[in-house]
């Protein structure tokens, strides 16, 4: 799809959890730390490949890659066109008509309050949802089955087709059987 793919891991500056403190705040505080280096590794990859267009970003994570995305949207939304969480649950999802959003939400977990756009705002906004009935979190990966892989690759392909208007498309609210 003429898409360059940088792939972040352990973005989180080596914080590690406690399992004895809110687990919110922590997982907040990973994705800020995530974002600078989101930011640092673009920086440094745009100058190894200046004929990729770097001002228009499509970001895509999972959980705390998710979140981390979420958060370099906040920190940098000039900087970013497009974005894709899988199951994101922490951070708050980009409310801008500048950033398309497509969140694939697990049936076993739940987003913090304010992470999700409400109704109003996903219509205003036109963030796409799709929920994918039977899913679970941990299963939203390579080492997923192929049948979720395959849901997950619909969802994707669907927002990232060419359209006319809008730009991105996607099932509204859907709820992939």
């Amino acid at each position: 799809m003429g898409y360059l793919v940088v792939a972040l891991q352990d973005s989180s500056g080596g914080i590690e959890l406690d399992r004895d403190a809110p687990i919110r705040k922590q997982l907040q505080a990973m994705a800020r730390v995530a974002s600078r280096s989101i930011s640092t590794v673009i920086d440094g990859t745009s100058v190894r490949y200046p004929q990729f267009d770097w001002r228009h970003l499509l970001l895509v994570g999972h959980s705390l890659g998710g979140d981390s995305s979420a958060q370099f949207s906040a920190d940098n939304p000039s900087r970013v066109s497009s974005f894709i969480s899988l199951d994101s649950r922490r951070v708050a999802l980009p409310r801008s008509a500048g950033i398309h959003v497509l969140t694939i939400r697990a049936s076993d977990t739940t987003a913090d309050p304010g992470v999700l756009p409400n109704k109003k705002e996903r219509g205003y906004y036109g963030t796409c949802v799709v929920h994918i009935k039977g899913s679970r979190h941990k299963d939203m990966q390579d080492a997923g089955s192929e049948q979720l892989k395959a849901k997950i690759v619909s969802a994707i392909d669907t927002f990232l087709a060419p359209a006319q208007h809008p730009k991105y498309a996607c099932d509204r609210d859907s709820k992939l059987e």
